[in-house]
């Protein structure tokens, strides 16, 4: 069998709410002498383990905070479950609605709404604006080149790393990484159908020290829309 060649173009999508950025990253051309062996024990993607690959993010993330002299985002659990809903729309929206592209990125929820709208449906209440990054990585590496099968997959943990490495090189996506007013931060990671495409979605916020749901009321007793002071503790209005 004659010796074939395929050079695989790895696309990152990006997006934050303004900026959209894409990248391509050129492989070294493949030749693989193939076999019904080889080609029956196809490899695998990296399983899911979303927990472990959204706190690895994380720490990738607070580790660029703590280059610039940056104060580390704090993990709320509420915004991380924003995030994942997010993700999980996103990686499932091809099926629902019909788009052929393989990865499919948008800020945009399938309610016609944007992240802050997000966040207030879930009663997160925060001050000084937030911000969202948006991600789409492809966990295959090569292609067997007969028959455009994957032959080579990344890791889960170069899946973060190429998520966080195409934040910082977009200026947009950069700028709320390091956004000093951006205190907690939430991650959700969720996979396509296929298991090959990741999408990773990053919430910021700077949380509202007063008049948030179960909260302590602010000095004039004043609490976030919804919400009334009761004993100095915002609680809803029907309780």
């Amino acid at each position: 069998m004659n010796q074939r060649s395929k050079q695989l173009t790895l696309t990152t999508l990006l997006l934050i709410t303004v900026v959209i950025s894409t990248g391509c990253i050129q492989e070294t051309p493949i030749n693989d002498q193939l076999t019904e062996a080889i080609e029956w024990e196809k490899p695998q993607p990296p399983s899911v383990n979303a927990t472990k690959m959204e706190m690895l993010v994380h720490n990738l993330i607070n580790e660029e905070r703590t280059k610039e002299g940056l104060e580390r985002l704090q993990w709320n659990q509420e915004i991380a479950a924003v995030a994942r809903e997010h993700s999980e729309y996103l990686a499932n929206i091809e099926q629902n609605h019909g788009f052929t592209q393989e990865i499919y990125i948008s800020h945009t929820g399938k309610d016609g709404k944007q992240h802050d709208h997000r966040i207030e449906k879930n009663e997160v209440y925060y001050i000084n604006g937030s911000g969202e990054n948006v991600a789409g990585i492809s966990a295959v590496e090569k292609y067997y080149p007969n028959n455009n099968t994957p032959s080579a997959y990344i890791n889960k943990t170069q899946i973060a790393q190429r998520a966080v490495t195409g934040w910082m090189n977009s200026p947009g996506h950069r700028k709320n990484i390091l956004t000093e007013t951006f205190e907690e931060t939430g991650i959700g990671i969720a996979t396509d159908p296929t298991g090959t495409n990741y999408i990773l979605t990053q919430v910021f916020i700077n949380r509202a020290n007063c008049g948030y749901r179960y909260g302590e009321c602010c000095e004039n007793r004043g609490c976030f829309v919804g919400l009334t002071c009761m004993e100095e503790t915002c609680l809803p209005r029907e309780d």
